[in-house]
């Protein structure tokens, strides 16, 4: 798998076009389509993130927020989104 994504392939942005790994691609559409508003791309990248940063130790962790909490982040990436 390593290797796989340590290919690299063309990309292009804008009018650019460049090498990346297949990894740094699958990143970049991923942040991408997140910052376009797509939920559950923006899910995965903030679930990415903890994974690959860390969470605090006191932070619960994979912890399934409540009712209230979702529709407050999902009044948060709306406002972002609409920003």
């Amino acid at each position: 798998m390593s290797e796989e994504l340590g290919e690299s392939i063309r990309v292009r942005e804008g009018d650019r076009e460049y090498r990346v790994s297949k990894q740094r691609a699958v990143l970049k559409a991923l942040v991408a389509a997140a910052v376009k508003g797509d939920r559950r791309a923006a899910t995965s990248l903030i679930t990415l993130s903890a994974r690959v940063f860390g969470v605090a130790d006191d932070e619960p962790e994979n912890q399934p927020l409540s009712a209230s909490d979702q529709r407050v982040l999902d009044d948060f990436i709306d406002r972002e989104i609409a920003r």
